[in-house]
């Protein structure tokens, strides 16, 4: 299983998008988190994160706001 993270501020892309290594998990629900610091150059604002997960044939993503 394979998982990008992109964070976006005004619907810009905000740095490179996250690759978290390659990870084998048996059939079954999944879930997932990433902690990060929010230093003082991120402007305020209202900010987007797309993770998608794929096994190499198939993929999903989800998205989620959130405010600095």
């Amino acid at each position: 299983v394979s998982e990008t993270w992109q964070f976006k501020f005004k619907n810009q892309p905000v740095g490179e998008p996250i690759r978290k290594p390659m990870q084998y998990k048996v059939q079954g629900g999944y879930s997932s988190t990433y902690k990060f610091n929010v230093t003082r150059d991120f402007p305020p604002g209202n900010y987007h994160v797309l993770v998608t997960i794929s096994n190499g044939k198939t993929s999903r993503s989800i998205g989620r706001s959130f405010s600095i």
